[in-house]
């Protein structure tokens, strides 16, 4: 093994763990103010939510540019579930390499 895929290997998994940390984290953080906040005022979210549907349902149904914007919202909303799959992503690389370099040798 060369020191370059030593370094590799040392690199991958570090990177996936802390992409992975970081995503958990930043989830939780905002589940945990989701939470915070819908308990204090459930009455008076359900009535928005449900205006929030309308007007998401008017504006994919009259303007073709503004679903875009819409779906755009939705996955900014969504980045730390990707930086989760991203470092999972690394992390089964990791060690699917490391499994076959010791297959390799066995």
């Amino acid at each position: 093994m060369t020191a370059q895929e030593r370094s590799a290997l040392g690199t991958q998994p570090v990177l996936g763990t802390a992409l992975f940390a970081f995503g958990t984290a930043m989830l939780l953080s905002k589940l945990a103010f989701l939470l915070a906040s819908a308990s204090t005022e459930l009455i008076g979210a359900i009535p928005a939510i449900g205006m929030a549907i309308l007007k998401a349902s008017t504006t994919v149904a009259f303007a073709g540019n503004g679903l875009f914007a819409v779906v755009l919202g939705v996955l900014v909303s969504f980045w730390p579930l990707l930086l989760i799959a991203a470092g999972c992503g690394l992390l089964i690389q990791s060690q699917v390499a490391r499994n076959r370099r010791a297959g390799a040798r066995g």
